[in-house]
């Protein structure tokens, strides 16, 4: 009867039915697994933005750099207060400084909130002591969070070169570049809808095969359990392919985070995960045709 409720609160809510048949047909609709209604994104005019950033008491970031989710920005406040002791802004960069004694940089402001943003879907990645492989690095964001989550090792790929240069210079900022993260200009898979421009219009940007992933990833050495982040516009769907996924898991996977695009395609997803004995902990859901899954394994 609670399924049923949930299913129906889901439907009334605007999601998928094929989401919502995948989550009920897995038994995921049930008291203490976590979905999270991230909510739409659009863009933030003015008055929204300072609004949101005077609850702070805190100084307010160049507004002409802020333009982010309702959601991490009507999260920041209260958050923030707890975690947050003080925001620098300085000449080259700017500094976060945490209440446990910790700061982080950033090339720009407006980047602390792309780290915040990922914090609400990646919070319970257990990744201490671990490697953790980073298909879609972005400006760095992830790579930094999973630097603060205590990771041993990252290993990162990045196929647009804007983005490639900003979360080298991220990284750089914090000092991790060459102690913890081997960062790579290049996007993984077969196709990977979206960056086909950038690609095609830059040599720079090589896309390498799984195979070779998965020869680069075991040169540079993985924990003995290791975690894959995927946020690749598409490109998961790769990963899922034939024997892929249960390859990664023999050579130590033992968590994942995958940002998945097509909710109709969501019951593929959780087939191969059942498959594999990943199990699910929670769905974050971002936008239409779009979620986090966070999966671990029970072998």
């Amino acid at each position: 009867m609670k399924k049923l409720f949930i299913a129906l609160k889901l439907i009334l809510k605007g999601y998928s039915l094929p989401l919502i048949l995948s989550l009920y047909r897995f038994g995921l609709l049930k008291s203490g697994f976590i979905f999270m209604d991230r909510g739409g994104r659009f863009e933030l005019n003015e008055d929204k933005l300072l609004a949101v950033y005077q609850n702070l008491k805190f100084p307010i970031f160049s507004k002409e750099r802020l333009s982010y989710s309702v959601y991490a920005l009507e999260q920041l406040p209260a958050m923030s207060v707890q975690t947050v002791k003080e925001f620098q802004e300085k000449e080259d960069h700017f500094i976060v400084k945490f209440n446990d004694g910790t700061n982080i940089k950033f090339d720009l402001p407006d980047e602390f909130l792309d780290f915040w943003d990922i914090l609400t879907e990646y919070k319970d990645a257990n990744v201490s002591g671990k490697t953790v492989v980073d298909i879609g690095a972005y400006k760095g964001d992830s790579i930094l969070l999973f630097s603060r989550m205590g990771a041993k090792n990252i290993i990162a790929f990045e196929p647009v070169q804007t983005f490639f240069l900003k979360a080298k210079k991220n990284a750089e900022l914090n000092g991790i570049l060459k102690d913890r993260l081997a960062l790579f200009h290049n996007a993984v898979g077969g196709d990977v809808f979206g960056y086909e421009e950038h690609r095609l219009g830059n040599e720079k940007d090589v896309l390498i095969s799984f195979e070779e992933f998965r020869s680069i990833i075991k040169k540079i050495g993985l924990t003995k359990e290791w975690v894959l982040k995927i946020d690749c516009e598409g490109c998961e769907f790769d990963f899922l392919k034939g024997d892929h996924l249960e390859i990664l898991i023999n050579d130590g996977l033992r968590e994942i985070i995958l940002e998945y695009h097509n909710d109709d395609r969501i019951l593929e997803v959780l087939e191969k995960f059942k498959e594999n004995s990943l199990k699910v902990l929670s769905i974050v859901k971002k936008e239409k045709d779009c979620g986090v899954l966070h999966a671990v394994s029970i072998l």
